[in-house]
Protein backbone atom coordinates (compact mmCIF):
# COMPACT_ATOMS: atom_id res chain seq x y z
CA UNK A 1 0.00 0.00 0.00
CA UNK A 2 1.22 3.45 -0.86
CA UNK A 3 -0.28 6.87 -0.37
CA UNK A 4 -1.10 9.10 -3.34
CA UNK A 5 -2.81 12.44 -3.81
CA UNK A 6 -5.28 13.81 -6.29
CA UNK A 7 -3.86 16.88 -7.97
CA UNK A 8 -6.54 19.22 -6.63
CA UNK A 9 -7.25 17.49 -3.33
CA UNK A 10 -5.54 17.93 0.01
CA UNK A 11 -6.81 14.55 1.13
CA UNK A 12 -4.64 11.49 0.80
CA UNK A 13 -5.81 7.98 0.18
CA UNK A 14 -4.20 4.57 0.29
CA UNK A 15 -4.71 2.16 -2.57
CA UNK A 16 -3.60 -1.18 -3.94
CA UNK A 17 -1.90 -1.59 -7.29
CA UNK A 18 -3.74 -4.85 -7.91
CA UNK A 19 -7.34 -3.68 -7.96
CA UNK A 20 -8.96 -0.38 -7.17
CA UNK A 21 -12.46 -1.80 -7.24
CA UNK A 22 -13.32 -1.88 -3.53
CA UNK A 23 -11.06 0.99 -2.44
CA UNK A 24 -12.63 3.98 -0.74
CA UNK A 25 -11.52 7.53 -1.49
CA UNK A 26 -12.51 10.20 0.98
CA UNK A 27 -12.92 13.86 0.04
CA UNK A 28 -13.59 15.78 3.23
CA UNK A 29 -16.82 14.25 4.48
CA UNK A 30 -17.75 12.70 1.15
CA UNK A 31 -16.94 9.16 0.07
CA UNK A 32 -16.42 7.72 -3.40
CA UNK A 33 -16.46 3.96 -3.76
CA UNK A 34 -15.38 2.72 -7.16
CA UNK A 35 -16.54 -0.73 -8.15
CA UNK A 36 -19.60 -0.50 -5.96
CA UNK A 37 -20.65 2.45 -8.13
CA UNK A 38 -21.68 4.68 -5.25
CA UNK A 39 -20.74 8.27 -4.58
CA UNK A 40 -21.85 9.88 -1.35
CA UNK A 41 -21.82 13.63 -0.84
CA UNK A 42 -22.97 14.68 2.61
CA UNK A 43 -26.41 13.15 3.04
CA UNK A 44 -26.96 12.35 -0.64
CA UNK A 45 -26.10 9.21 -2.58
CA UNK A 46 -25.41 9.04 -6.30
CA UNK A 47 -25.52 5.68 -8.05
CA UNK A 48 -24.07 5.04 -11.47
CA UNK A 49 -25.93 2.93 -13.97
CA UNK A 50 -23.48 0.12 -14.57
CA UNK A 51 -20.23 2.04 -14.27
CA UNK A 52 -17.15 0.12 -13.15
CA UNK A 53 -13.61 1.22 -12.47
CA UNK A 54 -10.84 -1.25 -11.82
CA UNK A 55 -7.39 0.25 -11.80
CA UNK A 56 -4.56 -2.20 -12.39
CA UNK A 57 -6.83 -4.53 -14.32
CA UNK A 58 -7.52 -1.79 -16.85
CA UNK A 59 -11.31 -1.66 -16.85
CA UNK A 60 -13.17 1.63 -17.01
CA UNK A 61 -16.85 1.79 -17.86
CA UNK A 62 -19.03 4.81 -17.42
CA UNK A 63 -21.73 3.97 -19.95
CA UNK A 64 -24.85 5.92 -19.03
CA UNK A 65 -23.52 6.99 -15.66
CA UNK A 66 -24.94 10.48 -16.08
CA UNK A 67 -28.50 9.16 -16.16
CA UNK A 68 -30.55 8.74 -12.99
CA UNK A 69 -29.68 12.35 -12.29
CA UNK A 70 -31.72 14.95 -14.19
CA UNK A 71 -29.91 17.66 -12.27
CA UNK A 72 -27.51 20.55 -12.72
CA UNK A 73 -23.95 19.95 -13.84
CA UNK A 74 -20.79 19.50 -11.79
CA UNK A 75 -17.54 18.73 -13.54
CA UNK A 76 -14.97 16.58 -11.79
CA UNK A 77 -11.41 16.37 -12.94
CA UNK A 78 -9.39 13.63 -11.31
CA UNK A 79 -5.71 14.30 -11.80
CA UNK A 80 -3.64 11.21 -11.24
CA UNK A 81 0.02 11.88 -10.53
CA UNK A 82 2.88 9.49 -11.17
CA UNK A 83 0.81 6.34 -11.47
CA UNK A 84 2.93 3.91 -13.44
CA UNK A 85 0.01 1.60 -14.19
CA UNK A 86 -2.04 4.53 -15.47
CA UNK A 87 0.54 5.69 -17.99
CA UNK A 88 1.20 2.11 -19.02
CA UNK A 89 -2.43 1.11 -19.49
CA UNK A 90 -4.05 4.32 -20.66
CA UNK A 91 -1.23 6.62 -21.76
CA UNK A 92 -2.61 9.62 -19.89
CA UNK A 93 -3.09 10.87 -16.36
CA UNK A 94 -6.49 12.60 -16.34
CA UNK A 95 -10.01 11.25 -15.88
CA UNK A 96 -12.86 13.61 -16.67
CA UNK A 97 -16.28 12.90 -15.17
CA UNK A 98 -19.43 14.89 -15.66
CA UNK A 99 -22.05 14.25 -13.01
CA UNK A 100 -25.40 15.92 -12.69
CA UNK A 101 -26.46 16.95 -9.22
CA UNK A 102 -30.04 18.06 -8.58
CA UNK A 103 -30.16 19.33 -5.02
CA UNK A 104 -27.40 21.76 -4.13
CA UNK A 105 -28.58 22.35 -0.58
CA UNK A 106 -26.43 19.55 0.79
CA UNK A 107 -23.58 20.55 -1.51
CA UNK A 108 -23.50 24.17 -0.38
CA UNK A 109 -23.88 23.07 3.22
CA UNK A 110 -21.03 20.57 3.03
CA UNK A 111 -18.65 22.29 0.63
CA UNK A 112 -19.75 25.93 0.39
CA UNK A 113 -19.77 26.03 -3.40
CA UNK A 114 -21.52 24.50 -6.36
CA UNK A 115 -18.73 23.59 -8.73
CA UNK A 116 -15.51 21.63 -8.49
CA UNK A 117 -13.05 21.91 -11.35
Amino acid sequence: MSTKKFGWSTNEFGWSTNEFGMTTIKFGQSTIKFGQSTIKFGQSTIKFGWSTIKFGQSTIKFGWSAKKFGWSTINYEFRINNYEFWEKEFGERTINLELRIMNYEFWEKEFGERTIN
